[in-house]
């Protein structure tokens, strides 16, 4: 789902509004992870 929305949002001409919603997901994404990993981690100890 994510890259379709990327490639849409490459393809349009809104490079710099590509650029922050790319960001955003990205911070999105890692934020999410790194809840896991540490959700994982403390479940573990």
């Amino acid at each position: 789902m994510f890259v379709e929305m990327f490639v849409a949002l490459s393809k349009s001409g809104h490079s710099a509004t590509a650029n922050r919603t790319t960001n955003m997901f990205v911070e999105m994404f890692v934020a999410n992870r790194t809840t896991n990993i540490l959700n994982v981690a403390y479940h573990h100890s």
